[in-house]
């Protein structure tokens, strides 16, 4: 974590096996990292510049999907994960941790 007003790193965790995705939620009190190989999306608590791992979400995906790009929605309470493995789009709702839509992308 960096604190931009400060300009001094206020913490420094290890996120294992990411894959790209990496975005904060709006109100910047959560941290969300693809898991890469894990099959999962882990997610963080932000509190006064440090860091603590919350819980994942994706642990019940039976298949592997390769949670890629996350992007958390501006006005709702979902993370948009883009998959490799199966080329789909997951819209995630944060508050359940379940999978509202699962739109396939093709190739």
């Amino acid at each position: 974590m960096f604190d931009t007003e400060k300009q001094i790193m206020t913490d420094d965790v290890t996120i294992p096996k990411s894959w790209y995705g990496l975005c904060f939620s709006p109100n910047g009190k959560s941290l969300y990292a693809s898991g890469g190989n894990d099959n999962m999306i882990r997610s963080y608590s932000v509190k006064k510049g440090m860091l603590t791992q919350k819980d994942s979400l994706g642990k019940s995906w039976l298949v592997k999907i390769l949670p890629t790009g996350l992007e958390a929605g501006k006005k709702s309470n979902e993370l948009y994960v883009l998959t490799k493995e199966n080329n789909s789009l997951y819209i995630i709702n944060l508050q359940t941790k379940k999978v509202e839509k699962k739109l396939p992308l093709g190739g």
